[in-house]
């Protein structure tokens, strides 16, 4: 059981960027935090989430509306006049309303990911771990959701937060932990958002295809853990070959989409800027 340890260079870049050793230090895999890139030798790596973000998630675009629907409902009153100022400022709010929505349920999910990630580093180490919980209700309702289904499963934490590369494919990224889940070896990934979505498997089979493309072992226990803010039980979504295969293939056609929309864009920045000199 060890922790990934990165290493730092002597280097203008600044200590926000770190460097990983991987595949017995064949390859050195350099992570940029502030701007949230991997580069191996120089050349910029396409991660596993920015190449799942080109599959979209529909979902968001009806839950966009709602919140524009809610926020416009809590505002209007029967009998009850506006004026031009406040009817503004109410379809201005409703423009926003989604993106408060998700910043503060990115805080939340941020609180709750975070705590656990120390959690496990900790455990990792010894085998008691003391953590105060978070203030936040919410995010204190998450962890332990968490801890609740630890304990009713046999679970022994492997790593934490560790970067992973493909040498085969050319993308990288950072899987949130490796475990054995009674019994099973597996690579886990958390998510606390509203729900599971497509693209959430798609980047577990990547992260998984890498992690055995390095290690040649396999994670047939691999899972999403889906933790609610609200105190409800952990829901597990485990991946089983039939599953991964299917994911895997989704994986690799948002590659080729993210890959096809790249060249796209370079050409339509050139044609852009023959056009406007």
């Amino acid at each position: 059981m060890t922790i990934q340890q990165e290493h730092f260079k002597d280097s203008v870049k600044g200590d926000h960027v770190k460097f990983y050793n991987l595949y017995n230090g064949e390859i050195e895999l350099e992570f940029n935090s502030k701007q949230h890139r991997y580069y191996v030798r120089g050349k910029s790596i396409p991660s596993v989430t920015g190449i799942t973000g080109v599959s979209g998630k529909e979902q968001l675009i009806q839950w966009a509306a709602r919140m524009a629907v809610e926020h416009i409902a809590d505002r209007l009153k029967p009998g009850v006049p506006l004026d031009e100022v406040e009817i503004e400022e109410m379809l201005d709010g409703a423009l926003r309303a989604h993106r408060r929505k998700k910043e503060k349920a990115a805080t939340i999910g941020t609180v709750v990911h975070e705590w656990i990630e120390h959690y496990i580093y900790f455990k990792i180490d010894r085998k008691n771990v003391d953590m105060d919980y978070p203030v936040n209700e919410q995010a204190r309702n998450g962890v332990i959701s968490f801890l609740k289904w630890e304990k009713e499963n046999n679970v022994l934490w492997h790593c934490t937060e560790k970067k992973i590369f493909s040498k085969e494919y050319g993308y990288a990224g950072t899987l949130d932990n490796k475990a054995t889940v009674n019994g099973n070896k597996c690579i886990g990934d958390i998510k606390t958002g509203s729900g599971i979505w497509k693209d959430h498997f798609y980047q577990l089979a990547a992260y998984r295809f890498a992690e055995t493309e390095e290690t040649q072992e396999d994670y047939p226990g691999s899972f999403i853990l889906h933790i609610p803010k609200d105190g409800g039980e952990v829901i597990v979504y485990y991946m089983d070959g039939e599953d991964f295969k299917h994911a895997w293939k989704g994986f690799l056609g948002c590659f080729e989409m993210y890959k096809a929309n790249k060249i796209i864009e370079k050409k339509l920045k050139e044609i852009w800027l023959k056009n406007n000199p």
